[in-house]
């Protein structure tokens, strides 16, 4: 499997922001940006998706509360965020990886 196979197989799948304010957020992508957002101020999490990528909004506080584990935060901004990439199967994503990691030692052995 080549790097144009394994781009086929991979595709943004969704992004997430770990929000402070959940009410503005929501204000701001519904308000603002025009997303449809059903989910009230107060909740917890918001699912978005635009053109076939989910956005996700989550509170900062529900989300260490999820993960039992406290989190560190730029000060002044509201949100930071992750990206989710799609694969169709993991074996395939795997089996790449481990070719490539192969590959780039053979390398670097053979310098």
């Amino acid at each position: 499997m080549d790097c144009v196979e394994m781009r086929a197989i991979m595709r943004l799948d969704g992004m997430g922001l770990f929000v402070k304010d959940m009410a503005v957020m929501i204000r701001f992508y519904r308000d603002v940006l025009g997303f449809e957002i059903k989910e009230d101020e107060n909740t917890s999490n918001v699912y978005l998706v635009k053109d076939g990528t989910l956005f996700l909004l989550y509170g900062r506080d529900d989300f260490e509360k999820m993960t039992a584990r406290k989190y560190e935060y730029i000060k002044g901004l509201n949100g930071h965020f992750e990206i989710a990439l799609y694969v169709d199967t993991c074996l395939l994503l795997f089996i790449k990886f481990s070719t490539c990691y192969t590959a780039c030692d053979n390398a670097q052995q053979n310098k």
